[in-house]
């Protein structure tokens, strides 16, 4: 009896791994800003595209940036991840009063389309058409003129869903 019980519970976990990890893909992206100004933060994600099937977590659909949200420092924020992609972006700035004011980069590998935040404040914003390109991102202008083509930071939200963020 007991050799039957421990087969039965090996064959359902091994049935049930595969959907565990897939599920871990739909965690939410866990920003927590750990220096000593506030920031404001954009991210994006690949929505669901036309061939990418249900449990599909590297999603091939147009890719989305929203945009911005105002993390005090010291303060965190958790980001849906509304179609469960195995990667988010995000990219962050300092508000023109904010001091000391933070500076880092990313790699330079992926980037994403964002609202103007160079002028008097930083308006809310969600971009799909704008990331096609460079060219379509800066064609079009919001309140404070054309928008910026940003290199951004990539996480895999299977390996670690928190970004500690400070400053750097």
């Amino acid at each position: 009896m007991r050799w039957l019980l421990f087969a039965l519970v090996t064959v359902l976990l091994y049935v049930s791994a595969p959907q565990a990890i897939a599920s871990a893909s739909g965690t939410p992206m866990q920003f927590c800003n750990r220096s000593s100004a506030p920031v404001n933060i954009a991210v994006g994600y690949h929505s669901s595209g036309p061939n990418d099937t249900p449990n599909s977590n590297v999603l091939t659909g147009p890719f989305v940036s929203i945009g911005w949200w105002g993390i005090a420092a010291g303060a965190c924020h958790s980001f849906d991840n509304p179609f469960s992609a195995r990667y988010m972006f995000w990219y962050g700035f300092t508000p023109l009063n904010a001091s000391p004011k933070l500076a880092w980069t990313a790699n330079g590998i992926d980037f994403f389309c964002v609202a103007n935040y160079l002028g008097t404040t930083a308006h809310a914003f969600t971009y799909e058409d704008e990331n096609a390109s460079q060219a379509a991102c800066q064609s079009r202008a919001n309140q404070d003129g054309a928008n910026i083509w940003e290199s951004v930071r990539k996480v895999d939200l299977i390996v670690n869903p928190l970004v500690n963020f400070d400053g750097t």
